[in-house]
């Protein structure tokens, strides 16, 4: 009787922190994909200097967060997100309107994505 009790505890708080973490990840994507939106929008009115305001304030976003979504997430999807996130930041610096507006679109894709994959659905557990 106590194992079945000792499972089902485990199994309760397996369910919580999982559930506790898809919140998380699905709140700060939100946050993101928010910014990211306000940051393409900039760049495609090619508002340089606010835009690159935006994608500081995107940066220290995702930096308060790292920590904890580094790990909830792979460690390859991270170095995705950074190199996109980096290139932007360097096209940005130059003015190169179609590579940031590129490389934008590429960040909200990659949030996007990533929010569908921590979706508790049957398509992510099969």
């Amino acid at each position: 009787m106590r194992s079945i009790a000792i499972i089902l505890v485990s199994f309760l708080l397996l369910v919580s922190l999982s559930w506790t973490s898809h919140a998380y990840i699905d709140s700060v994507g939100a946050q993101l994909n928010e910014q990211a939106q306000a940051l393409e929008a900039l760049l495609q009115d090619e508002q340089w200097e606010r835009a690159e305001q935006s994608l500081r304030a995107f940066r220290a976003y995702w930096s308060a967060h790292k920590g904890k979504l580094t790990v909830l997430l792979d460690h390859q999807d991270m170095n995705d997100f950074e190199a996109v996130l980096v290139r932007l930041e360097s096209y940005s610096q130059n003015r190169a309107a179609q590579f940031c507006l590129t490389e934008a679109v590429m960040l909200q894709r990659w949030i996007e994505n990533l929010r569908e994959r921590e979706r508790f659905n049957l398509s992510n557990i099969f």
